[in-house]
């Protein structure tokens, strides 16, 4: 076996996921009608457990990794994490599997689009039992917080540190890594309890609540109506999911800095005003465009009806700028209302995405804003003498922070393997469907962006070649590619050693 695997972390692990599958047997006290299939996660329960047993056992005897050089050490959590997240999205399909809902391919795929937060569906949510909606939905309410940050939650350790930076979190924000878990936990579930609230308050059934409170924060996206939050036809309920989604894909160190009364750090980050601009003009972009109707079809007793009409188109555009920069994919209306002129700014924003340590997905932006301020600056250097001196610079929660070299190759280098492998499953895409090249582009887009809008090729009915492209697409979203790049590698590199040392 690969002596660079971390063992008993990885098995350590595979036991939390095997109690987190049991989590959904709560519902079995509302709903006893569904015992039946409690089997289903049990069994799923044993596997994971029994697995990561052995594995902590068998990793207790091997040379310990802590003596490894820190270079090896953080290969090592790459792939580690990797390997957590392949079990994890194994696990969570394994109830769908052996409770008959899903073929294998499809339970796998509803598993990592849980997991990834993505929300790409191949279900019909009324059809399924509402222990499977809730499965589906604290999948992604787990997956928006990481595994490794959970396990820190319950299995602190010296490894830690290393799994939580190989995870592709940016920063602690307490000094103590435990107490940062803690924090991010304690702000994510009473955002949840919060939510939760408002949408009962707003006249969702309890179930329902629970699971688009976790859906919305996460930024995950699953419904349990196939019409998503279009099928509550309620402006609160729009407004409670635009809530969560913006806290979802905002840094959880910012929000922490507002609950401290600092906002004057708050407000000044770069990243979180780039979030707010965006917003309102995405908004104002998608109400305009729904102006002209209005004014030829709109029936207005009253000058006030039609103020009224504009503020629900503004509240339309502020939900469909939320759901693709935040890469939920909540919806109100069908593909079949959004102009090309609104796809191509849906596509942009999902390319964007949210905040570095939130939950949304896509390219974030601190990189989006490093991208746009070379380019000015590249410009501006055609405009002003070489003598001037320019030092570009942006604003985080701790300060100041002035463009260095790292910076800059670290955005530029993502970029663009990002959009590498975005034309790769585009490419992809069109050998496995007969959809247009639009519509290949806007799925490819969600698929890596982790938003899950389907613009109809993502469904019950879609082949298992589409799918098994989009669930690549998914894992590399979620985990950043890079992490998905080093750990594949590093566990290649140590296959071959000990092939090498056995010969």
């Amino acid at each position: 076996m690969n002596k660079t695997l971390d063992k008993v972390s990885l098995g350590k692990y595979m036991i939390l996921l095997g109690l987190l599958v049991l989590v959904p047997l709560g519902c079995l006290f509302y709903y006893p009608e569904e015992m039946a299939h409690r089997e289903s996660f049990l069994l799923s329960f044993l596997i994971s457990t029994f697995i990561g047993g052995l594995l902590c056992v068998y990793g207790h005897y091997q040379n310990d990794p802590d003596a490894l050089r820190w270079q090896l050490r953080l290969r090592m959590s790459s792939t580690t994490v990797l390997i957590i997240w392949l079990w994890g999205m194994l696990v969570g399909a394994l109830p769908f599997f052996l409770g008959g809902q899903l073929d294998f391919t499809r339970s796998l795929f509803e598993a990592v689009s849980g997991w990834t937060t993505t929300g790409f569906s191949v279900v019909v949510p009324e059809k399924l039992p509402h222990i499977y909606l809730f499965h589906r939905a604290f999948m992604q309410y787990v997956g928006g917080l990481g595994f490794v940050l959970v396990m820190v939650l319950f299995l602190p350790g010296r490894k830690a540190m290393t799994l939580f930076s190989g995870e592709g979190h940016p920063d602690r924000i307490m000094p103590s890594l435990q107490r940062t878990a803690q924090i991010v936990f304690l702000i994510y579930n009473c955002f949840f309890v919060v939510g939760t609230t408002l949408y009962i308050w707003a006249g969702m059934p309890t179930l329902e609540a629970i699971c688009h409170a976790m859906s919305a924060l996460s930024t995950g996206g699953f419904s349990t109506s196939t019409d998503s939050i279009g099928a509550y036809e309620s402006r609160a309920v729009e407004w409670v999911s635009i809530l969560l989604m913006l806290l979802g894909m905002t840094n959880f160190y910012v929000i922490l800095q507002c609950f401290r009364g600092h906002w004057r750090e708050a407000i000044r980050v770069t990243e979180l005003r780039l979030m707010w601009a965006t917003v309102a003009v995405s908004s104002l972009f998608f109400a305009l465009r729904e102006l002209p109707v209005l004014l030829v079809n709109g029936v207005f007793g009253a000058p006030q009806d039609f103020i009224v009409a504009c503020f629900d188109a503004l509240r339309r555009g502020m939900f469909l700028t939320a759901t693709s920069l935040s890469g939920t994919g909540y919806g109100i209306t069908g593909p079949e209302a959004w102009s090309p002129a609104v796809l191509v700014v849906m596509m942009v924003l999902m390319f964007m995405g949210g905040m570095s340590g939130s939950t949304a997905g896509g390219l974030k932006l601190h990189r989006v804003y490093v991208l746009l301020r070379i380019a000015r600056l590249y410009l501006r250097r055609r405009l002003v003498p070489d003598r001037t001196v320019i030092v570009p610079h942006y604003f985080r929660v701790e300060g100041r922070v002035a463009f260095d070299r790292h910076l800059v190759d670290e955005a530029f280098g993502f970029a663009l393997i990002y959009v590498g492998f975005f034309l790769v499953t585009a490419m992809s895409l069109c050998f496995t469907t007969d959809a247009s090249f639009a519509e290949v582009i806007f799925e490819a887009a969600s698929a890596i962006g982790n938003v899950g809008i389907s613009i109809g090729i993502t469904g019950p009915d879609t082949n298992a070649s589409t799918l098994i492209v989009e669930m690549i697409a998914m894992m590399l979203g979620r985990l950043e590619i890079f992490i998905v790049l080093v750990g594949m590698y590093s566990a290649w590199q140590g296959f071959s050693n000990g092939t090498g040392e056995r010969r």
